[in-house]
């Protein structure tokens, strides 16, 4: 690994000091750090390292205000817009993460304890019968060239991984809250609850891991937003 330049340990530095301050709730120390040394690589690190989303939500309001005062400083005009408009995409992101939190939590206190049997047995049918019902969609035509058939076959995977992931997470949050110990299967009636509630945790578990992937893909510039209207309140 190449070693840092100076303005780049400087840098990290910084970064280091301001989620300190972030994770000890010191917005003034965040400020003097801010202000002591502001530059367009110290926003950059800033964006990556995700740190807005770190803030809790009743500091994001001064946090983004100190981030946009910096901005004001050091960035160009065109910079300066881009950077305002990832400040307000951080704040609509940050809304629908914790709205989303808040429903798979409320949906992970309604299931009932699982066995590992049964965790095992939800999770191996919600992928059977997704695949089943992709499969049932990868039919040729016979007017279909290869082209296209391919193209249907890498979109189909692609949801076809994107739910897999979407159980996993589904699997680690029920997890986390609590396994029941013993062996073999619960009873019908509590698998047949948990069959349901087990789709819709998926479901918002599926939901909560595509905004993660645009939150990174927006810090790490492999998205841009251009625009947020002022009274957007879905992504």
């Amino acid at each position: 690994m190449p070693a840092q330049s100076s303005d780049q340990r400087m840098i990290s530095k910084q970064v280091l000091e301001l989620k300190a301050a972030v994770q000890t709730h010191d917005l003034d120390r965040f400020e003097r750090c801010l202000t002591s040394a502001p530059s367009a690589a110290l926003l950059s690190a800033i964006r990556e390292q995700k740190l807005v989303f770190q803030v809790s939500g009743d500091e994001r309001e001064r946090v983004s205000r100190a981030l946009s005062a910096a901005a004001d400083a050091v960035l160009t005009p065109n910079e300066n817009d881009h950077f305002k408009v990832f400040l307000n995409f951080c704040k609509i992101a940050y809304d629908q993460r914790s709205e989303l939190s808040a429903a798979l939590a409320h949906q992970l206190k309604a299931m009932p304890r699982l066995t590992v049997c049964d965790l095992a047995s939800l999770s191996r049918e919600a992928l059977r019968s997704f695949g089943v019902m992709l499969g049932k969609s990868l039919k040729v035509t016979t007017d279909e060239s290869v082209a296209v058939y391919e193209s249907r076959f890498h979109t189909l995977n692609g949801r076809l991984n994107d739910h897999a992931f979407a159980v996993l997470r589904a699997v680690n949050e029920i997890a986390k809250a609590g396994i029941d110990q013993s062996d073999g299967n619960s009873n019908w009636n509590i698998r047949q609850i948990s069959k349901r509630l087990f789709k819709r945790i998926t479901e918002t578990a599926g939901i909560i891991n595509s905004l993660d992937y645009i939150i990174d893909g927006v810090s790490y510039g492999k998205f841009d937003v251009h625009n947020i209207s002022e009274s957007s309140t879905d992504l």
